[in-house]
């Protein structure tokens, strides 16, 4: 079969050379000498299908005057074929959203009409759409569907494509092994028995780019460069486009930028060409990261801008999830936290929608529901098979028919017996373990609320131990003070004498010193500002460290803020912020600190950051500081993250629910 795919190629060289050059000439002119609207309608059609490999904009001229026509012909089965080919330049242009209303219409039309294998078409390509923008599960809902079709009616070619865009998934979820499996399924499909130069090329390419993710180069210049050159022979500019990105991408990684520059840059060329802007974002943020590489960071930041604007433009989910992440990178790298912050918060964005658990669940259950399905058509025709082979035996053995017929009763009652008892078991196996399951999960929700309401008392104890202390400080010990120094002031009214005694001046100084004291305590274990809201507390922090030390503290506030929080809350917050400030002062040895508070609708976020020692969170044990802000963060229902490096300073960032 490798001859037979070896002259092939040997054969199709010279054949791509001359006709795939005159194509596009040769349709032209069976299009002026069409004597009829219905042959001029199927050579514009011609037009368009070949057209795709080099600018859209062709494409779209030749379908618009190909539907022109067949309005007057009211042809409605070239009608569904024209709307098929506008959804493919709805993807190609990145126009997802009409492209996924195009092919929804033609499948239900070929579903109406029981066309299974006309409808696969429209199938597949919402399963590569999806993809673009994140939504793995309905993505793979797609290709299974298109598989199963393909797979039933032997169409080879189909089940290879099926598989390699699964593989395409799986990759994206980072699930390699799955990946590299479904990958070697269509590589063999077009390798022995079907002859598809161009998938083939398309199944190495994606092969080149599971190894890059896993950092073995030399496979992935294997695959890349057997890609590229079969594309070179079939003159298939986007393919060879995807390959010099790969390739690049390669170069970039072992350090060879001369070589990353070149790549990326021929990438850009070939996909403005073709007006694709998927593949132009890729190839953007290739040039940008090789530029980043190479501290050119006006560059980097132009061609990395231009790939989120594009990916933005089309929804491209996993092009923003990459731009935003290569952005951040380029920002630390010039020391632009704030900035690196902002987009890192916008790459766990897209992160978080790529990699939701209850998707990654919902593929599974669809390999499942692809598996069980295929293993009942096996079943079936098994099944078919005995039922033929029982017939045949009933014919020869024509003289025992009673006998024929009441064995196969008993046998099929017999069969049927121990599929109800086989079915039961699984039923009543299944019930136990949810019975188990639910037993379980009920007690992890009673220890969990027992935990809360212990925490809950104990930082409420806590509170209410400080308001106790405070008010005791400002009604007794402040009280006393005050006295003391009227008393003393009294003393020194009565006799003049005392100006002539050492140290007057000192005691006066030292009891007003202890009195701001005890009003300064007084004030941070029950601070009368939060009253006014939850950013004047936080800015006095900042206020009394800048006026006490020489750190520079800076305090920002985004968003719209909320008035839903309680007094509670509010002291909880404010209490996170005061202990974290303190490690700062402490243990940091940082000299500028940024407070910020940001309203995010729902949620307040809170992030405390210095750039002092750092620590390796790891190794680090949580003392009583670290323990008191987890527990309070605990009881406001939010979550800590903890960012640090020795060297490199510290990000603690709280993400607390204010509903």
């Amino acid at each position: 079969m490798k001859s037979r795919y070896l002259l092939f190629i040997i054969l199709w060289i010279p054949y791509c050379l001359f006709t795939q050059t005159t194509v596009l000439d040769s349709i032209r002119k069976e299009i002026i000498r069409a004597e009829t609207d219905s042959a001029r309608v199927y050579w514009h059609g011609r037009m368009v299908w070949n057209s795709f490999n080099f600018h859209t904009d062709t494409v779209e001229i030749h379908l618009q005057k190909a539907k022109l026509i067949n309005s007057t012909l009211e042809d409605q089965a070239m009608a569904i074929k024209l709307k098929h080919y506008h959804g493919l330049l709805h993807r190609v242009r990145g126009e997802y959203a009409a492209a996924i209303d195009t092919f929804k219409q033609v499948a239900a039309h070929y579903e109406q009409r029981n066309d299974s294998l006309a409808m696969s078409g429209s199938l597949f390509n919402l399963g590569v759409i999806y993809s673009y923008i994140g939504n793995y599960e309905k993505s793979l809902e797609y290709y299974y569907k298109d598989l199963r079709i393909h797979e039933k009616n032997n169409n080879q070619g189909y089940v290879a494509n099926a598989w390699n865009s699964i593989g395409i998934i799986h990759k994206n979820r980072k699930n390699y092994t799955e990946a590299i499996k479904c990958y070697n399924k269509a590589q063999e499909i077009y390798e022995n028995e079907v002859e598809n130069p161009g998938m083939l090329a398309t199944v190495y390419n994606n092969k080149a780019n599971v190894f890059l993710e896993l950092g073995d180069f030399d496979q992935v210049q294997y695959f890349a460069e057997k890609s590229k050159k079969i594309d070179e022979q079939i003159e298939r500019p986007w393919g060879i486009a995807h390959s010099l990105n790969t390739l690049g991408i390669a170069a970039r990684e072992t350090g060879d930028y001369s070589t990353a520059e070149k790549m990326a840059k021929r990438a850009i060329e070939i996909n403005q060409k073709l007006n694709q802007p998927q593949e132009l974002s890729n190839a953007y943020l290739n040039y940008g990261e090789v530029m980043l590489a190479r501290r050119n960071f006006p560059l980097a930041k132009l061609f990395i801008y231009r790939a989120i604007a594009l990916s933005d433009s089309i929804d491209y989910v996993l092009g923003l999830k990459q731009g935003y992440q290569s952005l951040t990178e380029l920002f630390e790298s010039q020391n632009q936290f704030q900035e690196a912050y902002k987009a890192q918060q916008n790459f766990i964005i897209f992160q978080d929608s790529i990699l939701n658990q209850e998707k990654v669940r919902s593929m599974k259950n669809l390999e499942i529901q692809y598996e069980v399905e295929k293993q009942e058509l096996t079943l079936n025709k098994l099944t078919q098979e005995n039922q033929l082979q029982g017939q045949i035996n009933q014919r020869i053995r024509q003289s025992n028919i009673a006998w024929t017929i009441a064995s196969t009763l008993f046998a099929l009652l017999f069969l049927i017996s121990i599929y109800w008892y086989r079915n039961r078991l699984a039923k009543n196996k299944l019930l136990a373990t949810k019975e188990a399951a639910l037993q379980q999960a009920q007690i992890q929700q009673l220890e969990q609320k027992q935990k809360v309401l212990t925490l809950n008392a104990m930082i409420n104890g806590q509170e209410e131990e400080r308001q106790r202390i405070a008010k005791d400080l400002h009604d007794s010990l402040g009280s006393l003070l005050t006295t003391v120094k009227l008393n003393f002031k009294a003393i020194h009214q009565r006799t003049k004498k005392l100006e002539k005694v050492n140290g007057y001046e000192k005691v006066d100084e030292l009891l007003d010193h202890a009195s701001q004291e005890v009003r300064r305590i007084s004030q941070d274990m029950m601070p009368d500002v939060l009253k006014i809201s939850l950013s004047e507390g936080i800015k006095e922090i900042a206020n009394n460290i800048q006026a006490s030390s020489s750190i520079t503290v800076n305090f920002q506030e985004f968003g719209t803020k909320s008035s839903s929080l309680t007094n509670a809350q509010k002291v909880m917050v404010y209490r996170i912020v005061q202990e974290l400030t303190q490690n700062a002062l402490k243990h940091a040895s940082a000299s500028h600190i940024i407070l910020q508070l940001s309203w995010l609708g729902d949620r307040l976020q809170v992030v405390v950051e210095d750039n002092g020692l750092g620590f390796d969170p790891e190794n680090v044990k949580k003392g009583l500081g670290l323990r008191s802000i987890q527990s309070r963060t605990e009881y406001l229902k939010g979550e800590l993250d903890l960012d640090s490096k020795p060297g490199i300073g510290t990000t603690i960032t709280i993400d607390i629910p204010t509903l």
